[in-house]
Formats: structure tokens, C-alpha cells, sequence
């Protein structure tokens, strides 16, 4: 997949900030006039206010989040090993902030004390936070385009290269909405929290891969905290080389297990087949995938342990 220009990244970040900014201080400007002084900021489990704070703390705190969410993307982009989750971040935090601040507003308007405000349940919360995933996962796959990635060309001692699945991504942001619309419809809120952390956690693992190539073998790590992690030492690879991954071809996206063949599919495209003397191949979908067969097939060829290449893209 060809990378965006990085303008790109630019163009999505300041307009979402600017847009979540306008949408973090309108209802404040706008309900100016019919507001208590203090106001209620923080709901118990019953959704019953029960803690305040004077008005301007009520503005100052959600423009604080809103820098915070910004401030890392705009300072560390270039320079953080990781960079691709700095924009998914910013976006999916200044949305929550905007939809908290709408929210607070909206339960204190007209309300003649703080403890006169509007409930808020657990349900709104997690609205809001699901809004903020979604929108968070909406940009994720265009940041992994635009963070940097490993070079082409083979001088490293080490590869990595990083994947995400765009139709996973979609998959769990679907869920997502429909388990909340589901959850507010039935008030089962410990339902609905328990199912987006159940989904939320399995979806995470299977978004994004990371593949590793160094001295020790190869590498597969999974989720954004790189665990759990499939390891294929260099002394059970005979070689490997290129594939064209077809989902479908696998039985879908995901981690698919056949009878000699293990495949992680994160979307349609090149992968690496890691060919194994035990019989049981791996096939991981990864850009670049020509780069990291080379390399495994280096390493193999330096200690004498590579066997038979097939050199053409065997699909």
C-alpha cells in the first residue's frame, strides 16, 4: 500500500482538534446564562451528582484534556518510536473530552444548584468513550502509513515491519457501537461494559501484528502491546519466501490454523510463507514482505542452514 503524503496526517489532525475544540466550548458559551455557580462535575454510580466545582474549572479542565490529547502528536511525531498511535490518540481523546463537556453542560442546564443537576449514567459514559474509539480506530490505519517504517534496503541488522487490518478495525468499531446502542436500549450497563472490555481486548490483540526478523529467527507480535507473540527460532526455518494471501483462501481474516499451516491474515496482499522442517508453515501478511523473506533467507544462507528457494510469488 503506498504511504500518504504527510501532509496528510497534518490535514486530519488540525481540523479534528479544531472541530473538537469548537465542539468542547460551545455549549458553555452557548448556556452561559443558565448555569449554576458551582456546577456538578462528577456523577456516582447512580448517576446522582456528587461533587462540583466552581464554573471555570468546569471549562479550564476539558481545555486542558483537549491540549493534552494534541500536545504529544504535535511535539514527539517524528521523533517517537511509535508514532502511529500519537494521532489515533489525540483524535479519540479530544472526541471523548468534547462529548464530556456537552454532557456536564447539559445535565447543569437551568438547574438552580449543582445538586439540582441532571443524572448521568454509566451508560452516557460509555457512549461517549465508544465515540471515541471509533473515531480513534477510524485513523488508525492512516497513521500506520504515516509513521516511519523500517528501510528497504538491507543495511540493518534487524527488520520490523508493522500491519494493520483495516477491515478488523471496522469489524470492532461496528460491534462496538451496535453492543452500546444495544446496552442503552436494554439499561444493562454491566453487560455492555463487560462486553466492550471482552471484544475491545480479543479485537486488539488482531488489529496490528508486528514482524520481526533478527539472529534468533522470526517473530510475530500482536496488539499494541506486543503480546502474545509467535516465535519461529532460525534453526526450524528451512526458508521463506513471498505468497499472495487471499482471505478467503484462509477462511477469513484473522488467526487461521489448518492442518499444515498456521496463517495470520491481516488483509488481502503479499505475505511472508516461513517454512518450517516440522512441517507447520506460517504465512503472515506484512508490506514489504519481500524485504523480510530476504532477510530470514540471509541469515539462513550466512550459518549454511538454507534450504531449497522457490523464488517466484506463489499464491
Amino acid at each position: 500500500m503506498s504511504r500518504p503524503p504527510e501532509h496528510t496526517g497534518v490535514v486530519i489532525a488540525a481540523s479534528t482538534a479544531i472541530v473538537t475544540l469548537a465542539v468542547t466550548v460551545a455549549p458553555w458559551v452557548m448556556a452561559r446564562n443558565q448555569l449554576p455557580d458551582p456546577i456538578a462535575i462528577h456523577w456516582g454510580t447512580t448517576g446522582v451528582p456528587n461533587g462540583s466545582a466552581p464554573c471555570w474549572v468546569g471549562l479550564a479542565a476539558p481545555l486542558a484534556l483537549w491540549a493534552a490529547a494534541w500536545l504529544p502528536w504535535l511535539t514527539l511525531r517524528r521523533r517517537a518510536r511509535d508514532a502511529a498511535w500519537l494521532l489515533p490518540s489525540g483524535v479519540g481523546l479530544s472526541v471523548f473530552v468534547a462529548a464530556i463537556s456537552w454532557l456536564t453542560v447539559d445535565a447543569n442546564r437551568h438547574a438552580g444548584t449543582w445538586t439540582d443537576a441532571g443524572h448521568l449514567s454509566m451508560t452516557a459514559g460509555i457512549v461517549a468513550l465508544a465515540a471515541a474509539f471509533i473515531a480513534a480506530a477510524a485513523t488508525m490505519p492512516v497513521a500506520h502509513h504515516l509513521s516511519p517504517t523500517t528501510p528497504k534496503d538491507a543495511s540493518s541488522q534487524e527488520w520490523h515491519q508493522r500491519t494493520w487490518s483495516g477491515a478488523l478495525v471496522l469489524a470492532l468499531a461496528g460491534s462496538l457501537l451496535a453492543v452500546v446502542l444495544a446496552g442503552v436500549a436494554s439499561g444493562m450497563q454491566l453487560y455492555v461494559v463487560g462486553v466492550l472490555v471482552v471484544v475491545g481486548s480479543a479485537a486488539a490483540v488482531l488489529i496490528r501484528t508486528t514482524v520481526s526478523v533478527d539472529d534468533a529467527g522470526f517473530v510475530v507480535s500482536f496488539g499494541p502491546w506486543g503480546w502474545p507473540q509467535r516465535r519461529v527460532p532460525l534453526e526450524n526455518i528451512a526458508h521463506a519466501t513471498t505468497v499472495d494471501v487471499q482471505p478467503a483462501r484462509y477462511g477469513g481474516w484473522g488467526y487461521r490454523r489448518r492442518r499444515e499451516q498456521t496463517a495470520i491474515v491481516l488483509r488481502a496482499g503479499t505475505g511472508i510463507e516461513v517454512v518450517t522442517h516440522t512441517g507447520r508453515n506460517l504465512v503472515v501478511t506484512v508490506d514489504h514482505a519481500d524485504v523480510g523473506a530476504a532477510r530470514i533467507n540471509d541469515r539462513l544462507r550466512a550459518t549454511g542452514r538454507l534450504c531449497h528457494v522457490d523464488g517466484d510469488l506463489r499464491g
